[in-house]
């Protein structure tokens, strides 16, 4: 067995361990999708609820605390979203990171592979270089000695 077939397995566990933190960048951004897309309706919501008036002097006295008390509710919810959103947004970057170390791990494997490829393929051909060589040189001192 050959030093590149050798290393065949190890490119093969690097090219999982690759695949398996792209996965995880492709579930990383859609988490932090998924919660940018519930802080813009917050937001929305929030808008439309300051928006909203209602419509009889009675229900406003009393509404008005619970509005406020719901506002406040409202802000803290966009607040917590806000912070998910940063934190989302640093575990994408840090699996980003840890899949492009993978991808140059398994890079520098193939790479290694193929220089001992090469250089097998490079012995190959000086070993039948050198057996040429000697099969001529034998074909020659034949012909000298018969002459």
């Amino acid at each position: 067995m050959t030093r590149s077939s050798r290393l065949l397995p190890v490119v093969d566990v690097a090219s999982q361990r690759a695949s398996d933190a792209a996965r995880e960048v492709a579930e990383a951004r859609a988490r932090l999708t998924s919660q940018e897309e519930r802080l813009v309706e917050l937001i929305n919501f929030r808008r439309q609820y300051d928006l909203a008036s209602p419509t009889a002097q009675a229900a406003r006295s009393f509404s008005f605390t619970n509005r406020r008390l719901f506002g406040g509710q409202l802000d803290e919810a966009i607040r917590v979203a806000s912070l998910e959103i940063e934190r989302a947004r640093a575990q994408l970057e840090a699996k980003i990171e840890h899949w492009s170390q993978r991808h140059r791990e398994v890079r520098a494997i193939e790479q290694l592979v193929e220089r001992y490829a090469t250089e097998e393929r490079r012995g190959a051909e000086r070993a039948e270089q050198r057996q040429a060589d000697e099969t001529n040189l034998r074909n020659f001192s034949r012909r000298g000695a018969e002459d």
